[in-house]
């Protein structure tokens, strides 16, 4: 062997371990460029320099995920590398051709998961979660993909791509070469032992994560007290990775023991005696109203994207309410409230159904349950026709059949609505526009029928990309105050958001104005309205503004009839799981029903079961608890307004009491959701 021969396999040797090195460095350069980005974009500066401390903890703990995940990307192949290397030298040059375009597509992968991590925050306020698997059903895929159409500049995407991979392709060709050419080439089979051996256990133990500790995990990164900094921690492969072992047990239920039931059963009915052994029937209460009045129609909206907070701006050149303003100030309307998830699937189910599962019923094996809590078995049961509408179309998730499984007699979407109501249009991308939607009903409220009307209603207009109808006027719009509270810096975008919300909450105030309007109706009809969860894209929210990113109003019309023993006390805490409570003790006498939520118009009020409730976050008049995958970060309020909070070591006896509620309800929830899935499967 020549020694230009040698001379050449030993800087192919070091050119190799160079190449590794340049993609490991590259890598942890990627996945920091994204976590720099999102502080930059959505970081609070007040909270940065309050912690930073804890930031720097944060960004040190996700560079060791950031090496643990790319250390086990190239451990194959630098083991490859090493067989090659001791028994094939020759083969070392073509190694480290198919080496490079191997490291590229791996840093291409990284860039692509961080810049989707970047932009998911934007939207849902959260690293990838499991929420994520739910676009890869067919129906939300095509639709997302409309979705990122219009709402990104494809041309620029694309360039960024391209200017991306050049910028690492050029990086991958001439920084090993640079690193090997300051190196002699006189190395020895002991150079190369040793520094095989060194590498390979600094690979095992980056793709472990430590030494001599536990293996590092990103359920474990839970180290500051600020959400958002906790947010920063899993980079978007993590992120993902976490999210499909997620995704895989999303629809387990941990089991909760007699013993767990019971001491849950004790702390949510304290003025009841609690069974030896619990069983649904247990759950179940009856309503306080004394005497039956006739059944009034029932219709209850759930609003996409109806979020609380953006109402908070409004203003008389920054009209938010629409024509829902009158009825927001005369009917019952509540903002202390939560919705019960922050996806429209698990919301829509939640509020029906109140199961504990972390996803989506109706797209799981779980999907022909039928469940003993909905209100619509137990409106057909008082002889009411129960009718389920989407804006949308009924094959997403499965909305057709599962609802028919939990008693609702019809469902419609996008197609009934535009064959029946004259003049009707759908949207470019999503499904018909809401004013559309509620004609069709009330087209179905002035027909006769001989029985009442049970009508639950999900709208889709105020859902990114955000386009009302073109000709919609609308009121002013003033997005001059928002602003200063988003991380957008497109006007035309942010003016966009403001008149869809403000588009869909008209449509609705239209929609009751046409209802109060016909005196046979306004006696007659109930109408009930809350969102799905907050308004997505629009805020960037600070830690202290947590609560915020649950809240939606619930807006309640009651005809005058239905008004008995009833309290206006729009301050009071809610959510989701008491809308129907509500409802029922107005118009139902001496009914059992499953008994879960709180009545909120109740004159002797349970303020001790008086708390809102979201999967992730629970609030009452004492503070908040935010609790998310092993994080669980306590709050006060700042004041008694309700709108800010602030972290807190030293719980109160009231959030204290917070904390055991939301615990019992967890428990009980749980218990519950198991009990109807056993019954259904006793059944069969």
């Amino acid at each position: 062997m020549t020694a230009a021969t040698t001379q050449g396999r030993q800087s192919d040797w070091v050119r190799s371990n160079a190449l590794f090195f340049v993609v490991l460095l590259l890598g942890l350069g990627i996945f920091l460029a994204g976590r720099l980005a999102m502080l930059h974009s959505y970081g609070e500066p007040g909270v940065v320099s309050k912690y930073t401390d804890y930031l720097l903890n944060d960004l040190v703990y996700g560079s060791r995920l950031d090496l643990k995940i790319l250390a086990i990307a190239i451990a194959p192949a630098y083991l490859l590398f090493l067989v090659i290397a001791m028994t094939a030298k020759s083969w070392l040059n073509t190694f480290y051709r198919l080496l490079r375009p191997v490291g590229f597509v791996l840093l291409m992968i990284c860039a692509l998961f961080a810049a989707i991590n970047y932009h998911y925050y934007a939207i849902f306020g959260n690293h990838i979660d499991v929420f994520i698997f739910d676009f890869f059903e067919w129906e939300n895929t095509r639709e997302v993909l409309k979705t990122i159409w219009i709402d990104f500049s494809i041309p620029v995407l694309l360039l960024q791509i391209v200017l991306t991979g050049l910028l690492l392709w050029y990086a991958l060709k001439m920084l090993p070469p640079w690193i090997a050419g300051k190196y002699p080439f006189h190395i020895t089979r002991t150079h190369q032992v040793v520094v095989a051996v060194i590498c390979s256990v600094l690979i095992a133990a980056s793709a472990r994560g430590a030494i001599t500790a536990r293996p590092l995990s990103v359920t474990r990164a839970s180290l500051s007290p600020d959400v958002f900094f906790n947010k920063l921690v899993p980079n978007g492969m993590v992120a993902f990775y976490d999210a499909s072992k997620r995704n895989k047990k999303k629809m387990k239920l941990k089991a909760v023991s007699e013993e767990e039931l019971q001491q849950a059963f004790a702390r949510y009915y304290p003025d009841k005696a609690t069974p030896p052994v619990i069983g649904p029937d247990d759950l179940l209460t009856r309503t306080t109203l004394q005497e039956q009045p006739p059944l009034p129609d029932v219709v209850f909206s759930l609003m996409e994207s109806f979020g609380a907070r953006l109402l908070t701006f409004h203003a008389g050149n920054n009209n938010v309410y629409g024509a829902l303003e009158p009825h927001a100030s005369e009917d019952f309307f509540f903002t202390r409230f939560t919705s019960a998830s922050t996806n429209t699937a698990r919301s829509l189910e939640k509020v029906m159904l109140g199961h504990a599962f972390s996803s989506s019923v109706s797209s799981s094996s779980f999907r022909n349950v039928d469940f003993l809590a909905s209100p619509a078995r137990l409106f057909a049961a008082r002889g009411y026709r129960t009718i389920f509408i989407t804006s949308g179309r009924k094959t997403w998730a499965n909305i057709d059949s599962f609802m028919k499984h939990q008693g609702f007699q019809d469902v419609y979407d996008e197609y009934a609505v535009l064959s029946e109501v004259e003049g009707s249009t759908g949207g470019r991308t999503w499904g018909v526009y809401d004013e559309y939607s509620y004609a069709f009903i009330r087209q179905l409220l002035e027909q006769p029928h001989d029985k009442p009307l049970f009508i639950v209603l999900l709208t889709i207009t105020n859902h990114s990309p955000f386009e009302p109808p073109d000709d919609y006027e609308g009121y002013p719009v003033n997005i001059d105050a928002v602003m200063p509270h988003t991380a957008l810096t497109d006007r035309d975008k942010m003016h966009s958001i403001v008149r869809t919300y403000q588009y869909a909450n008209d449509s609705l105030g239209k929609f009751i104005s046409s209802i109060k309007d016909k005196p046979e109706l306004a006696g007659s009809t109930v109408i009930a309205a809350s969102g799905d969860h907050e308004l997505r894209y629009i805020f960037n929210t600070r830690n202290s503004e947590t609560a915020w990113k649950y809240r939606v109003p619930f807006y309640l019309y009651l005809p005058p009839a239905y008004r008995v023993d009833t309290v206006n006390d729009h301050d009071r805490f809610g959510s989701h799981r008491d809308i129907f409570p509500t409802i029922y003790n107005r118009i139902f006498a001496d009914m059992a029903y499953y008994d879960l939520g709180v009545d909120l118009l109740a004159a002797d009020f349970n303020h001790e079961r008086a708390f809102s409730m979201n999967d992730r976050f629970a609030m009452s008049s004492d503070g908040g608890i935010y609790d998310e995958d092993g994080t669980r970060i306590l709050y006060h309020w700042k004041d008694d307004r309700y709108d800010l909070l602030k972290t807190t070591e030293s719980p109160s006896a009231g959030l204290q009491r917070l904390a055991s509620l939301e615990n019992a309800y967890t428990s009980l929830i749980r218990a519950f959701t198991r009990m109807q899935i056993d019954a259904r499967e006793a059944q069969n």
